[in-house]
């Protein structure tokens, strides 16, 4: 479209006035912004956990995490993309289906979260002694398992802030949860090692899925949404037809990352390696 008009300057001032330009750049701005300072908190707080815990039990910190972000991906299904997708596609032009999709979405996300939180709680000693093949890490691994509820239940509540282009709002939370758990991380592996860390990654999920909530519940009660719990789930194909596929594409990534984690600990020297890989990983991010 670019080549119709006369001078470039032509082609900018065509591309300006149209009325989602600005939209664009404002949400855009926020989401870098947000992005940018939370991961930057982040990544100081896993240089003082690292510094703290060190090489080892940092590995066995790292490799716990990914087995929570593997399993945190079954729990989650794909549905905060398909919530971002179907709610900004259908609010204006079908509020009804977008708030069927929201509600379906959410009652799904709850439902994952509690049953892969379950089944990751009992079968965590056949992770850790099959899977992972550290038995010593059992413990860290059923505290991990609260992480996975509120995984799915933040997933599923980010999406609909997303759709509902709440993108200012999700700035702050991200920020606000990294601030929080600042703290909590520090205090957490200065005094119980290992497991305090955990607790922390724990503390982290409770956190902005808490801030979530809260920032989801005004959003409804700004456009005056009230959620259906039966009429939700007349939309429920678009669980197989756009959730699962998403949640296949992404999958594979996670699943190879999470195994390559695995071989590294159980064919060379323990949480060491797989400590300085994992710092190593921390910088790419």
């Amino acid at each position: 479209g670019i080549y119709e008009y006369d001078t470039e300057e032509d082609a900018i001032n065509k591309i300006n006035s149209y009325p989602t330009t600005k939209e664009l750049m404002v949400t855009s701005f926020w989401s870098i912004i947000g992005s940018f300072l939370s991961k930057g908190i982040i990544f100081i707080v896993w240089i003082f956990i690292g510094r703290i815990l060190g090489s080892s039990d940092y590995g066995a910190f790292g490799l716990i995490r990914e087995t929570v972000i593997l399993f945190a991906s079954f729990a989650g299904l794909g549905l905060g993309i398909t919530a971002s997708k179907y709610i900004s596609e259908y609010f204006v032009k079908d509020r009804e289906k977008a708030v069927n999709i929201l509600s379906l979405t959410m009652q799904f996300g709850i439902m994952m979260g509690m049953v892969v939180g379950i089944l990751f709680y009992v079968f965590a000693p056949y992770i850790a002694d099959n899977m992972i093949k550290t038995p010593q890490l059992v413990n860290e691994l059923r505290i991990s398992s609260v992480i996975l509820f509120f995984s799915a239940l933040n997933g599923a509540q980010i999406g609909a802030l997303q759709g509902l282009m709440r993108f200012r709002q999700i700035a702050i939370i991200t920020l606000l949860q990294s601030i929080l758990s600042f703290p909590i991380f520090y205090l957490g592996a200065r005094f119980y090692g290992l497991t305090g860390a955990v607790y922390g990654l724990a503390c982290y999920y409770v956190i902005i899925s808490i801030l979530s909530h809260i920032e989801l519940h005004k959003a409804l009660l700004v456009h005056k949404i009230s959620l259906p719990f039966l009429k939700a789930w007349r939309e429920r194909n678009i669980i197989l037809t756009y959730s699962f596929p998403a949640f296949s594409s992404g999958i594979v990534v996670v699943l190879t990352k999470w195994w390559s984690d695995v071989m590294l600990v159980n064919s060379c020297d323990g949480f060491y390696e797989i400590g300085l890989f994992t710092a190593a990983y921390t910088f790419n991010s």
